[in-house]
C-alpha cells in the first residue's frame, strides 16, 4: 500500500529503531539451576529440581518434528502416530502406559497426553508422584519406548483409525474452514499450508503399516529430540540416568535433514480472497505480514520489547474501531486487529471488518484505509497508549506477580520446550515475569509511533474478502481496490482518538455498622452482620504468598426470581447487556476496562438462576478503590451510551438471522426437555433484544442488586482484619437496606424429570459431515455428608474410564466421552450423573446401548479393587492441589468458601473421608442413579 507522503520517513525511522533496538539487546538470564545438555546422539536433555509440587515431577519428549515432514501419502501420519504411543510399545504393550500410570494416580487425558503440530509432536506426563527409584526408572523407560519403540502393531492402528475419524469429524467446524482459508492466503508459496496436522480422511481410512513406520523410523530419532524432566528430585541423579537411559538410542544411518521451510519471497502488495459455500458472513481481511526475528534474537530483551509493542498498536487500534462502529454512518459493524506471531518465521497483524447491513464491500477498505492513514499521519495520544498498554498487561497476566516458591513445573517445562523448538529465554519463569514487566514499564509513547511505520508501511500487506458465492456479494476486483487505496490515501483526514472519561470514584452515604459477629464453625470464617440487613463472610489469608490482596464476591439471592413474569426474554437480555457493559457515573465497563483510573481493579457482572453477582479481586494498595466500584456499581450505575445500545441490539438481531450452531440448538433442545421450560432457559428472540431500553436496564438492576437484605458478600483477603471491617462499615454497610419489590415463587433450577433422561439429536453440518449429539442422564439423590459426595467422585473416575475404553477405544466411535455428575445446591443431595458424547449417525444407537449396559454392569460387579486404587490416587492428588492453590490464591478460597455456605458441605478434610470410601460405597450410588 502506497501512503502519499510517509515513505522518506521510513529510511530515518528505520535507523532510530536499530539504534533503539541495539540498546536493548540484551540478553536475558538463564536459570543457573537449570541442567541442558546434550548427549553423544544427539539428544538434548533439560533437568530441574523444583519443589512446587512436592513429591512429584513432569516428563516430557519434544520431537522436534510434525506434520511438514509428511509426505502427500503420509498426510496426517503425524498425528495418528502421536496416538499409537499410548497403544503399545516395546516394553508397555496395548494401553499398557495407561495402565501402568494410572495405578498411580496419574491420569489419561489430564496428566497424560501428546499434541502435534505441524512443526513439533510433545509426550507428556504431568504430576507424577515420585513414590521410589523403581518407578522412576519406570517412567523414564516410557520416555525411551516413545523415542524409539512404538509398536504400531496393525490391529490397534486399525482400532485406532476410528478415534481419528471422529477427530477429523471435530475438526470440520466453520471456525477450522476459515483458519484453514487464512493459512492458505498468509502463506501463499510454501508448503505451510499443504499440511493441516488432522490430515486426509482417505489416509486414515487405507495407509499401510510400512507407510507409518516409514515416517517414524525416518524422523524419530535423538538428533530431533529432547526430553525434559522437572521436579521435586536430585537433579545430578535424574542427569546420570538419562545419561544412562538414552545414550544407547541410535539414529538411523544417512539421516535425511530436516528441510528448513522457507516463506515465500515477500511483495508489497497482494489481493487474494477467500470463498467458501459455507460461509455465514462476508469479511474483509487485510493481513500485515513481517519476517520473524532469527532464532539469535529470541533470547533478548529487545525480542519481547517488539511483541508488546505490536500488541499495543493492535489493542488502540481496536479500540479505535470500537469506538466508530458505535456511529449509524460507519460503514463497519465490527472491526477487530490482532497481532500475533509465528514461529515459523513470520510475524503478522490481522484486520478483520465486518459490513454494516447492505453497507458495500468496496467501504470496507475505506473503513481499514482510513485507520491506517490516521495511525501513519497522527499516531497515538498518551491516553490511547496508556490504555492500550494497561490491556496488554491484562491480556499477558503480567500485573500477576510471580514468586519463586510459587512456579510450577510447568511453567519451567514450557520455557524449555520453547527453548529446544524455537530459541526462547531460558530464564527462570519468576524472574522472566519480572523482566517482562520492567520491559512494558519502561515503554514510552514515542516506542509505539517510532514502530507504526514499521508495522504498516514495511509490511507485505494482504487484501482479502472471505465470501459464500452464494449470497451474491457484488465483492470488487484488484483494480477496483488498488483504486481505492490510492483515493483514501489522498483524503484530507482529521484526528479522531479515543476520549477518555474520568470517573469520580467519592462516596456520600452515611456510614453504617457491623451489629454482629460469630464465627464460623469449621473454618477460619467470621460472619458479619452489617446495619443494613446485608451479611459479610469474612477469611483471612496469607499475605506472603500473592499479590493480590483482597477478592470479594457480592452476591444477591435473586435470579430468575426477580424477573417480571410477562417479560422475562427481555430481561435475560438486559442481563446480558449488564454483564458486558455495567459501568458507574457515566462510563460503562468496556471504557472503565481501558481506562487507566482503572488499572489493576477489575471487576465482572454475571447472572445465574439463583444469583447476581459481581467480584472483584485486588492489591493492597488498590481495596479503597474496589470497595468504592463496588457500591458505585449497586448505587450508581450506568449502562452506557444509546450509541452503545442501539449498536449491541442492531448486532445482535443481525446474528439472529444467521443459522445457529448444532451445539447450542442441541443444548436448548436438552434444557427445554431437562428443565421443563425453567424461566432461566426462556428463548430470547429480536422482540427481546429490541425492548431494551435504559429504563428496563435501570429496573432489572434495581430489582436484581438493590436488595441489602437478600446480599451476601464473601471477603476473603490479607489485609488486616480492622481495614476490612471499616471498609464494610464504609462501602457495605452504607447501601440502601432494601427494594420495594416481591420477587416471584419459582421453582429452583434442578432437572425436572425422574430416572433417566435420554436426549439424542442428529445434525447435518454445512460441511455435509454428519453428526449425532448425545447426552445420557440418571437423576438421583445421595447423602450430603464429605464420604458419600467422595463415592459419588469415584464412580466418576471409574465409570469415565469405562466409558473411554469402549466407547472411544474399542468401538472407535467418539473422540471424546466421559462420565460427570453435578450435583445441585439448589435441592441437596440431587444428583445428575451424565454421559455426553459426538459421534457418526450410524453408531449413535450402538454407543447409548453401550452406555446403559456399562453403568448396568457396574452396579451387578461393582468397582475392582484396581479401579478404586487408581480412583482414590487421583482424586487424593487431585484435591491436595486445590487445596494448596486455595492456601496461595484468595481467589479460590473466597470461591470455596462461597460453595461450602452454599451448599453446606465443607470439604477441608476430603482427603480423610476420600481415604474411607469403600466399593460398597461408590456400588450404593451407582445403584442409586
Amino acid at each position: 500500500m502506497k501512503i502519499k507522503g510517509f515513505r522518506i520517513l521510513v529510511s530515518a525511522i528505520a535507523v532510530s529503531l536499530f539504534a533503539s533496538a541495539s540498546a536493548v539487546a540484551q540478553p536475558m538470564p538463564v536459570d543457573s539451576l537449570l541442567i541442558k545438555g546434550t548427549l553423544d546422539n544427539g539428544m538434548t536433555y533439560y533437568i530441574r529440581h523444583n519443589a512446587n509440587p512436592k513429591g512429584y515431577a513432569d516428563f516430557y519428549i519434544v520431537h522436534n518434528v510434525g506434520a511438514f515432514q509428511e509426505t502427500p501419502n503420509q498426510d496426517g501420519l503425524a498425528h495418528f502416530l502421536e496416538h499409537m504411543a499410548f497403544n503399545g510399545t516395546k516394553h508397555y504393550p496395548k494401553k499398557g502406559i495407561i495402565d501402568f500410570l494410572q495405578a498411580q494416580g496419574v491420569r489419561f487425558g489430564y496428566n497424560i497426553n501428546a499434541y502435534t503440530s505441524k512443526t513439533e509432536t510433545v509426550y507428556h506426563m504431568d504430576n507424577v508422584p515420585l513414590k521410589r527409584e523403581s518407578f522412576v526408572d519406570s517412567v523414564l523407560m516410557v520416555l525411551h519406548d516413545w523415542s524409539g519403540d512404538i509398536s504400531c502393531e496393525q490391529k490397534e492402528l486399525d482400532d485406532e483409525r476410528g478415534v481419528i475419524r471422529e477427530e477429523w469429524r471435530t475438526r470440520t467446524s466453520p471456525q477450522s474452514r476459515i483458519f484453514e482459508l487464512q493459512e492458505a492466503v498468509l502463506y501463499e508459496g510454501s508448503t505451510f499450508p499443504k499440511r493441516n496436522v488432522i490430515g486426509s480422511l482417505d489416509v486414515i481410512n487405507n495407509f499401510k503399516r510400512e507407510e507409518i513406520l516409514d515416517f517414524y523410523d525416518k524422523w524419530y530419532r535423538p538428533n530431533l529430540q529432547a526430553i525434559v524432566v522437572v521436579g521435586d528430585f536430585d537433579a545430578k541423579e535424574m542427569e546420570s540416568k538419562i545419561k544412562s537411559m538414552f545414550s544407547d538410542i541410535k539414529n538411523p544411518e544417512n539421516c535425511v535433514p530436516k528441510e528448513t521451510y522457507k516463506l515465500a519471497p515477500f511483495v508489497h502488495e497482494r489481493f487474494e480472497n477467500m470463498v467458501d459455500t459455507s460461509a455465514k458472513f462476508l469479511a474483509l481481511k487485510v493481513f500485515l505480514k513481517q519476517p520473524y526475528p532469527e532464532v539469535s534474537q529470541r533470547a533478548q530483551r529487545s525480542f519481547y520489547k517488539e511483541q508488546f509493542i505490536r500488541q499495543i498498536i493492535s489493542a488502540a487500534v481496536s479500540a479505535r474501531m470500537d469506538e466508530q462502529v458505535k456511529s449509524p454512518d460507519c460503514p463497519s459493524s465490527r472491526g477487530v486487529m490482532v497481532s500475533n506471531a509465528s514461529r515459523t518465521n513470520l510475524y503478522f497483524s490481522l484486520f478483520t471488518i465486518l459490513p454494516r447491513g447492505d453497507a458495500s464491500p468496496l467501504s470496507l477498505v475505506d473503513f481499514y484505509c482510513d485507520n491506517a492513514n490516521r495511525l501513519l499521519r497522527f499516531g497515538l495520544t498518551d491516553d490511547e497508549f496508556q490504555s492500550a498498554k494497561l490491556k496488554v498487561v491484562k491480556n499477558l497476566k503480567l500485573h500477576n506477580a510471580l514468586s519463586p516458591e510459587s512456579v510450577t513445573d510447568n511453567q519451567i517445562v514450557a520455557g524449555c520446550v520453547d527453548n529446544f523448538l524455537h530459541g526462547g529465554a531460558l530464564t527462570y519463569p519468576s524472574e522472566l515475569q519480572k523482566i517482562k514487566m520492567e520491559i512494558m514499564s519502561s515503554l514510552k509513547l514515542q516506542d509505539i509511533l517510532d514502530y507504526i511505520p514499521k508495522m504498516f508501511s514495511e509490511s507485505e500487506v494482504i487484501y482479502s474478502y472471505y465470501y459464500n458465492p452464494k449470497d451474491g456479494h457484488e465483492i470488487p476486483s484488484e483494480q477496483q481496490i488498488r483504486e481505492r487505496i490510492h483515493e483514501c490515501a489522498q483524503k484530507d483526514l482529521t484526528f479522531d482518538a479515543i476520549k477518555f472519561k474520568k470517573v469520580d470514584f467519592s462516596i456520600d452515604l452515611p456510614k453504617g455498622k457491623i451489629i454482629k459477629s460469630q464465627p464460623v464453625k469449621g473454618s477460619q470464617t467470621e460472619l458479619w452482620t452489617l446495619s443494613n440487613g446485608m451479611r459479610v463472610w469474612w477469611t483471612p489469608a496469607d499475605g506472603e504468598k500473592s499479590k493480590t490482596a483482597l477478592s470479594v464476591n457480592y452476591v444477591v439471592k435473586t435470579g430468575a426470581r426477580a424477573f417480571a413474569p410477562d417479560n422475562i426474554p427481555a430481561e435475560k437480555f438486559a442481563e446480558k447487556f449488564m454483564e458486558k457493559y455495567l459501568g458507574i457515573r457515566g462510563s460503562d465497563k468496556v471504557e472503565n476496562m481501558n481506562s487507566p483510573q482503572f488499572e489493576g481493579i477489575p471487576y465482572m457482572v454475571s447472572f445465574s438462576a439463583s444469583n447476581a453477582v459481581i467480584t472483584t479481586a485486588v492489591a493492597a494498595d488498590k481495596a479503597d478503590r474496589a470497595f468504592s466500584v463496588l457500591n458505585l456499581l449497586v448505587t450508581d450505575p450506568y449502562f452506557s451510551d444509546a450509541r452503545t445500545m442501539k449498536t449491541t441490539i442492531d448486532a445482535t438481531v443481525e446474528s439472529m438471522r444467521k443459522p445457529r450452531s448444532s451445539s447450542s440448538v442441541f443444548r436448548e433442545g436438552f434444557n427445554e426437555v431437562c428443565y421443563n421450560n425453567h424461566p432461566w432457559y426462556s428463548r430470547i428472540d429480536s422482540a427481546a433484544v429490541r425492548a431494551l431500553t435504559p429504563e428496563l436496564l435501570a429496573e432489572v438492576h434495581a430489582r436484581q442488586f438493590r436488595d441489602a437484605g437478600a446480599t451476601d458478600v464473601y471477603i476473603c483477603s490479607s489485609m488486616p482484619k480492622e481495614e476490612i471491617a471499616a471498609f464494610a462499615e464504609k462501602y457495605l454497610a452504607s447501601m440502601p437496606a432494601g427494594y420495594a419489590y416481591k420477587l416471584a415463587k419459582v421453582q429452583p433450577k434442578v432437572p425436572s424429570y425422574k430416572g433417566v433422561n435420554e436426549y439424542v439429536r442428529t445434525f447435518k453440518a454445512s460441511s455435509k459431515v454428519s453428526k449425532a449429539m448425545v447426552s445420557v442422564n440418571w437423576l438421583y439423590s445421595v447423602k450430603t455428608d464429605l464420604r458419600s459426595l467422595c463415592a459419588v467422585d469415584i464412580l466418576d473416575y471409574i465409570m469415565s474410564a469405562r466409558c473411554l475404553s469402549q466407547i472411544r477405544e474399542q468401538r472407535g466411535g467418539t473422540y471424546s466421552v466421559s462420565f460427570s455428575s453435578s450435583i445441585f445446591r439448589e435441592k441437596k443431595g440431587l444428583v445428575q450423573s451424565s454421559v455426553d458424547f459426538e459421534t457418526r449417525p450410524e453408531l449413535r444407537d450402538t454407543l447409548v446401548n453401550d452406555v446403559y449396559e456399562l453403568l448396568s454392569d457396574f452396579c451387578e460387579n461393582g468397582p475392582t479393587d484396581e479401579e478404586m486404587s487408581a480412583a482414590k490416587n487421583y482424586l487424593m492428588k487431585y484435591y491436595t492441589k486445590i487445596q494448596k492453590n486455595r492456601q496461595i490464591s484468595v481467589v479460590k478460597r473466597n470461591a470455596s468458601i462461597q460453595d461450602h455456605v452454599a451448599s453446606g458441605v465443607w470439604d477441608e478434610d476430603y482427603n480423610q473421608a476420600l481415604s474411607e470410601v469403600t466399593a460398597s460405597d461408590v456400588l450404593k450410588a451407582a445403584r442409586k442413579a
